[in-house]
């Protein structure tokens, strides 16, 4: 016997229509296995005298006829193992080096002057020690370091939406990142989200910007829940503009 129907919000499935029966154990029995059937969750209990049977189907949320999709967000930070040389203050400063004498100076050769000086133990030579990152690499080359530890904030947005979502992920093959602003605008990351988001730092290499770069994308089908479950990840950090699309 139908005793009940709730509409329900259940955090992991999003909103659902519940069904709850009472009777004699195999009749809830049978009952459940044909919800099952039809992609319905169910939890079969006997509590006294009665089998009790919970039915649902998560139901996409509608607003004006188009599908509401449940959006969860998380920020966290990662930390990315970088080249001592690639650190963006150090990246200014081979800048300036060079415009020094563009024609005679190249980065590669700023880099050759630090690491021969300290692989044949000698003192910087005079045309790069007046630079201070140049003497700062120095030292940190004589005490064995290679990399330095860079901290990557990163977004992840996990969707739950019905198989018939207008607009589910599409894999774009055309590597791109996206500036903070467009970033929250495109995707639509709530405020209480976009507040935590970090501003760009002041310095960058030349040829770079600093965005949101897609790092990964999944989508996953669930036909006993009839759900799909989307994933995507945004990594934030300087990008190159030669090989990434920027989108500001």
């Amino acid at each position: 016997m139908l005793e009940r129907v709730e509409w329900v919000f259940d955090p992991q499935y999003g909103y659902t229509w519940q069904y709850t029966y009472i009777g004699i154990e195999l009749a809830i029995r049978g009952t459940a296995e044909l919800y099952e059937l039809s992609g319905f969750r169910t939890h079969v209990y006997h509590n006294g005298n009665f089998w009790t049977l919970e039915a649902s189907l998560p139901t996409p949320v509608q607003e004006g006829g188009v599908e509401i999709p449940v959006d969860r967000w998380t920020i966290h930070t990662e930390f990315a193992q970088l080249d001592i040389f690639s650190h963006a203050a150090v990246q200014v400063e081979i800048s300036n080096w060079v415009d020094v004498s563009p024609g005679t100076r190249s980065p590669g050769l700023y880099k050759k002057y630090i690491e021969d000086a300290q692989k044949e133990g000698t003192a910087l030579d005079s045309i790069i020690s007046g630079f201070p990152f140049a003497n700062l690499l120095y030292n940190e080359l004589i005490r064995g370091a290679q990399s330095y530890e860079q901290k990557r904030p990163t977004l992840n947005r996990r969707r739950t939406i019905s198989p018939t979502y207008a607009t589910p992920i599409v894999i774009d093959a055309v590597e791109k990142f996206y500036s903070t602003a467009v970033l929250i605008s495109a995707f639509a990351v709530p405020t209480r989200i976009a507040a935590q988001l970090p501003s760009n730092p002041a310095l960058k290499p030349d040829n770079t910007q600093w965005g949101w770069r897609i790092r990964q994308q999944t989508s996953e089908f669930t036909l006993a829940l009839n759900k799909n479950e989307e994933t995507t990840d945004w990594v934030f950090a300087t990008w190159s503009t030669l090989l990434y699309d920027y989108i500001s």
